[in-house]
C-alpha cells in the first residue's frame, strides 16, 4: 500500500530541489526526493560509506606519519617520507571533498584538477603501504 503525503516547499527551495533533481538526473520529484532520504538512511552505502573509508584511510595515514616521524634517523629520509605522507594526506582531504560537493561543483573542481588521476595516485600509495 502507498500513500501520498503532502509537503510545503518555498518557491526557493522547490528550485534549489529541481536544480540537483536534474543534476542526479531524476525525473520525478518524489522519487528524488525518497532516493536522498532514505540514501541517507543507509550508511554503509553510497557517498556516506565511500567517505567513511576515505576518512579511515587518512587516520591511517595520519598514524603512519606519526610513528615515521619517531623511528626515522636520517633526515633526508624523514624529509621525502613525511613530504609522501603530505600528498597522500592532500590527495585523500581532496577525494573526499569532492565526494561531498554537488555535481555542478564538482564540474568546476575537475576543470583544474583530474580527479581520476588524484584517485589513481592515491591508490598506488595505498596499494604500497
Amino acid at each position: 500500500m502507498t500513500k501520498v503525503l503532502s509537503i510545503r516547499l518555498t518557491a526557493e527551495e522547490e528550485a534549489a530541489m529541481r536544480r540537483q533533481m536534474v543534476l542526479s538526473g531524476d525525473r520525478e520529484l518524489g522519487p528524488h526526493i525518497k532516493r536522498i532520504y532514505f540514501g541517507q538512511l543507509y550508511p554503509s552505502e553510497g557517498v556516506l560509506a565511500e567517505l567513511r573509508r576515505k576518512s579511515e584511510l587518512t587516520l591511517d595515514m595520519l598514524a603512519t606519519l606519526g610513528r615515521n616521524a619517531r623511528h626515522v634517523d636520517n633526515e633526508t629520509d624523514q624529509d621525502n617520507n613525511s613530504r609522501d605522507t603530505e600528498l597522500r594526506l592532500l590527495a585523500a582531504i581532496f577525494t573526499m571533498l569532492h565526494a561531498s560537493v554537488g555535481k555542478t561543483q564538482q564540474a568546476l573542481i575537475n576543470r583544474y584538477i583530474n580527479y581520476e588521476a588524484v584517485e589513481n595516485f592515491l591508490r598506488s600509495k595505498t596499494s604500497k603501504v
